[in-house]
C-alpha cells in the first residue's frame, strides 16, 4: 500500500471524463458546456468560501481575528462575513422553532427553551436547540411545509455543529454525518474494539451488537456513506472510498471464514420507499452462529486481524484509534 489514494480530485475527474468521450463532436460539446459551467461557478464558489470564513469563526478556539490572521485577509471582510451568514442562520433557526411554539410540531424540548433559543443571538445555542427539538419531533401529525422546514434547519444545524463540537443526541431516524463522533454508549463494551477500528476506515459506518438469538454469537452491519459528508447518498453517490472499503471488508470476511472461522456475510435492504432512498441498504456479517467444524473468533481477535490485514492490502492508509 503506497498511501496515495486513488480516487481523482473533482477538478481530474471531470477533465478525464471529457477525455473518455469517444465522439470527438461530443467532447467538442462536453468541453463547451463544461467550460460555460465553469464560468458560472466562481460566484458561487466565493459565496461557499465566505460562508465557510464565518463557520470558521464558531470552532471552539477561534476568533474572527484570528481566522483573518490566518487566511491573511482584513478583519473588516471576516466580519462582513459573519453578519452576512449569521443572520440567515438565525432567520432559519428562528422560522422552525416558531413551527413548535406555534403548535404546528411537537417536541419534547420545553416551550421557555424554545422562546430563548428563538429570540438568541448565539447561533450555536439556536442550532442546539433545533437539533434537540428535531431529535425528539413527532413526525405523525406535521404538515408538509413544516417538514421540510424542520429538515432544512436541522440539516444546517448539523453543518454548524460537527465542526464546532456541539454535543447532540442523534435522533433515531437520522444517520450521523460523516465526520460526527460515533455513539458507543449502547455498543456492548467486548464490542467496542471491534466496532471502532471498522468505523475508521474510510465512507462507511459501522455498528456492531449481540447476536439477537441469545447465543454468544455477534453481528456486524455496515452501510455506505455520502461521497459529501452532510449530503445524501441520493444525492452525491455513495463515497468511492467507502465502495474500495465495503469491498476490502467482504474479502476479509471471506478470508476468515476460508480461515475456518464461524463466520457468514450478506447485503440486506429495509424498504427504500418507506426509508431514505439511497442509504436503505446495509451490509451484514454474523460470527459465531455455531456453525458445525467452525471456529468461534472473538471481536478482539477480530479487530487484531482486520488491523494487520488492513496494513498489509489496505486500499488507503488509515490512522487507527
Amino acid at each position: 500500500m503506497d498511501g496515495e489514494s486513488p480516487i481523482l480530485k473533482p477538478t481530474d475527474r471531470l477533465v478525464r471524463g471529457l477525455r473518455l468521450i469517444v465522439s470527438p463532436l461530443e467532447r467538442i460539446a462536453a468541453c463547451d458546456s463544461a467550460a460555460n459551467d465553469a464560468r458560472g461557478l466562481q460566484a458561487d464558489i466565493a459565496a461557499v468560501r465566505r460562508q465557510a470564513i464565518y463557520e470558521a469563526t464558531l470552532v471552539p478556539g477561534e476568533t474572527g481575528e484570528s481566522v483573518a490572521a490566518r487566511l491573511g485577509v482584513s478583519a473588516k471582510s471576516v466580519s462582513a462575513a459573519i453578519t452576512d451568514f449569521r443572520r440567515q442562520d438565525l432567520d432559519l433557526f428562528r422560522r422552525s422553532l416558531q413551527v413548535f411554539l406555534d403548535g404546528a410540531a411537537t417536541t419534547e424540548v420545553t416551550r421557555p427553551e424554545l422562546e430563548v433559543a428563538q429570540g438568541t443571538r448565539d447561533v450555536l445555542h439556536a442550532a442546539k436547540t433545533v437539533l434537540r427539538a428535531h431529535n425528539s419531533r413527532s413526525l405523525s401529525d406535521e404538515a408538509e411545509e413544516a417538514w421540510d422546514l424542520l429538515e432544512e434547519a436541522a440539516s444546517r444545524a448539523r453543518q454548524l455543529a460537527v465542526p464546532a463540537g456541539v454535543d447532540v443526541p442523534q435522533a433515531p431516524w437520522d444517520n450521523s454525518p460523516s465526520g460526527a463522533p460515533v455513539d458507543y454508549s449502547h455498543t456492548p463494551p467486548p464490542l467496542v474494539g471491534a466496532m471502532r477500528v471498522l468505523n475508521t476506515l474510510p465512507g462507511i459506518g459501522a455498528y456492531c451488537s449481540d447476536s439477537q438469538n441469545g447465543s454468544d454469537g455477534w453481528e456486524i452491519w455496515i452501510s455506505l456513506l455520502s461521497e459529501e459528508p452532510l449530503g445524501s447518498v441520493a444525492e452525491f453517490g455513495p463515497s468511492r472510498l467507502g465502495w474500495l472499503a465495503i469491498e476490502w471488508v467482504v474479502w476479509f470476511l471471506k478470508d476468515l471464514a476460508r480461515a475456518g472461522y464461524d463466520v457468514d456475510w450478506g447485503v440486506g435492504s429495509a424498504a427504500p420507499f418507506l426509508n431514505t432512498p439511497g442509504e436503505a441498504m446495509s451490509f451484514f456479517a454474523m460470527l459465531n452462529r455455531g456453525a458445525e467444524q467452525a471456529r468461534p473468533i472473538t471481536p478482539a481477535h477480530f479487530e487484531e486481524d482486520l488491523r494487520s490485514a488492513w496494513d498489509q492490502t489496505g486500499p488507503v492508509e488509515v490512522k487507527w484509534p
